[in-house]
């Protein structure tokens, strides 16, 4: 083998080495997503629309849509989902879930409204550093 297809062999061994072993590439995912259901009664038959939500400190704003569901991309990180969601008994059920979101993954959680839910009053999804 001349040594010109000698270089080529190798480079081309060590493109693929590189390209197996590397996770961290130019196109691994840089960014995760975060996805909040709100139900009502906790069953996915009965959607919880506009309820009001932000993702902070990046200052994403979005309503849940009319499944009851509303989704963010974000950076990998430890996030808190807030939420104030209509009860019929007490009025309101403050949530303050954790979420770790991991880049190229979805993550989700799901608030349940009580039974007999009308509105919604406001929903917050905020990063916290440190949070798990």
């Amino acid at each position: 083998m001349s040594r010109s297809g000698r270089l080529l062999r190798r480079a081309l061994v060590l493109g693929a080495a590189l390209l197996v072993g590397c996770e961290e590439g130019p196109l691994a995912p840089r960014t995760g997503s975060i996805t909040v259901a709100v139900y009502d009664g906790g069953n996915p038959q009965n959607p919880v629309p506009n309820v009001d939500i932000q993702v902070t400190p990046v200052g994403l704003h979005e309503r849940t849509n009319s499944a009851g569901k509303a989704t963010f991309e974000v950076q990998p990180g430890g996030y808190y989902v807030d939420a104030h969601v209509c009860c019929a008994g007490p009025g309101t059920i403050d949530y303050h879930e954790p979420v770790t979101v991991t880049a190229g993954q979805a993550s989700s959680v799901t608030l349940e409204a009580c039974l007999g839910c009308v509105s919604a009053t406001g929903l917050a999804a905020r990063a916290v550093p440190g949070a798990p």
